[in-house]
């Protein structure tokens, strides 16, 4: 196959293999398969990791490459470490010297085996003014992004690389869909559609201007509301006028109003009432009736649930749940 040739023309010694799960069920249960195609790695005979990113040959020739071989290279040279920088897009080198002190080592290949999949890294024994120090070296956002931390501290570590190692503003797609749920940072949304540029470039600007702001502390991504809209309504928007916008976060959504303007603004505003916790939760909900109650019946919609039946200490609440054809 194409990725078989690619990989062979690159060096990569990774053996290729299939199974037909037809002729052999019980293997892919005891490997807790769910679907087929299903590609995973298998490090010193134990399964390591499984290919979640588009089913086309170029992605799966990096996802092959970044799990073979040690999950750390070793760069002795500047020339080494300027080839590295222009053929990664995003690269972490430990710039340390082979005589230290090995616990930040330790803590660096931990950190790396567990993200292989997604980032290439690298200690570096070049000697000079970043010896001591862990750097992001990127193509897109700051090109470089120095870490703060304790390297000797694996959770730190590990959070600067996933914070480093994403674009601060991008699109939301299948490729990086899982990095961004894994992050466990809440995610703005902002549904748009490209071919209406003019349209979306007052909220794209004020977003990316918030995820400077906010970095680390949010995740932000764009993503094609003509492919996608139907994502808006089950996050509480009415998924009909865009560019829209909704912060999820462990399945609670707050949306942008969409009786507002998305001016730079009201984006600001937007973000800021979120992280003071002021921003109130979209539901999806029918309108309350006007009149509640009617003939000394309550009728509940999603949007008075918890002031009826939650906040009401004075009486219990009896509830009929059901369904109008019913």
């Amino acid at each position: 196959c194409s990725s078989d040739l690619t990989l062979k023309a690159d060096g990569v010694s990774a053996i290729l293999a299939k199974m037909d799960a037809t002729a052999e069920p019980k293997t892919p249960e005891k490997f807790a398969v769910k679907g087929y195609p299903t590609i995973k790695v298998f490090r010193n005979g134990v399964a390591a990791g499984e290919y979640d990113g588009k089913r086309e040959a170029a992605g799966i020739v990096q996802w092959v490459k970044a799990n073979s071989g040690p999950a750390v290279t070793t760069i002795e040279t500047p020339e080494q470490l300027e080839a590295l920088k222009k053929e990664e897009e995003v690269v972490f080198v430990l710039f340390t010297t082979a005589d230290a002190a090995n616990q930040a080592e330790e803590v660096f290949k931990k950190v790396a085996e567990a993200q292989r999949s997604l980032y290439r890294f690298a200690i570096s024994r070049i000697v000079g003014e970043n010896t001591g120090k862990l750097i992001a070296f990127k193509h897109f956002d700051d090109k470089e992004e120095t870490f703060a931390g304790s390297i000797e501290d694996t959770k730190a570590v590990s959070d600067f690389v996933v914070n480093a190692g994403m674009r601060i503003f991008q699109e939301m797609g299948p490729e990086n869909y899982k990095g961004y749920i894994d992050r466990g940072l809440p995610i703005a949304w902002l549904f748009v559609k490209p071919a209406e540029k003019e349209n979306n470039e007052v909220s794209m600007t004020a977003y990316e201007a918030a995820a400077k702001e906010y970095k680390g502390k949010m995740s932000f991504v764009w993503i094609d509301a003509s492919k996608y809209g139907g994502m808006s309504q089950r996050m509480g928007l009415k998924g009909v006028n865009f560019p829209a916008a909704v912060i999820d976060y462990q399945n609670k959504h707050f949306g942008f109003d969409e009786s507002t303007a998305l001016s730079a603004e009201n984006i600001r505003k937007y973000f800021a009432d979120y992280f003071a916790g002021t921003l109130k939760r979209s539901v999806r909900s029918q309108d309350a009736p006007a009149e509640n109650p009617s003939k000394g019946l309550w009728t509940i919609v999603g949007t008075n649930f918890d002031e009826i039946v939650k906040g009401n200490a004075e009486y219990d609440v009896l509830i009929k749940f059901y369904a109008p054809w019913c």
